[in-house]
């Protein structure tokens, strides 16, 4: 392969054609029903094949064995990776997108770093989402002393403030 080869680009196009020959259709034409089952799927089947893939590993601090199974962990991430490129493209995500929001992400966790983040200040009480990431909502509550109370997303009141 030469050194301009995609890689990322080239494993979803094939998972992309994996999942058609598996499924019998593009993932582009998929129902939202038949999105979100297969979604579903494919995020149980990744959370168990990361369970699979700290099994080969003595992980349990009240047990003696201290042994990392390289080769079985390497093969448990590759499966973690089939159904993590099957989350994205039911997502209708691409390299682009990834690699887009993998430098976002950089920058938010590079700040938070660099800020004291301690990952419990600024977050919802009720849904623990980060409030600064999330679009919140407001309601505009008309009485003599008319107010907006701002909600998360999830539902819970956050605070009130003056109109």
């Amino acid at each position: 392969m030469s050194d301009d080869f995609d890689y990322l680009v080239d494993m979803l196009s094939r998972q992309r054609e994996f999942q058609r020959r598996l499924n019998g259709y593009d993932v582009d034409e998929q129902s939202d029903e038949q999105r979100i089952a297969n979604f579903k799927t494919s995020l149980f089947a990744l959370e168990h094949e990361l369970h699979e893939a700290v099994d080969e590993m003595g992980w349990k601090e009240w047990a003696t064995s201290r042994h990392f199974n390289t080769q079985r962990v390497q093969e448990e991430l590759v499966d973690v990776w089939h159904f993590f490129m099957n989350l994205m493209l039911h997502a209708r995500m691409d390299a682009h997108d990834l690699y887009m929001g993998y430098l976002t992400k950089l920058e938010v966790n590079r700040k938070r770093q660099d800020e004291g983040y301690d990952g419990v200040a600024g977050k919802c009480p009720q849904c623990h989402r980060d409030l600064a990431e999330t679009e919140l909502k407001e309601v505009i509550v008309q009485t003599p002393f008319s107010r907006v109370d701002i909600h998360c997303v999830c539902g819970r009141h956050l605070y009130s403030r003056a109109v």
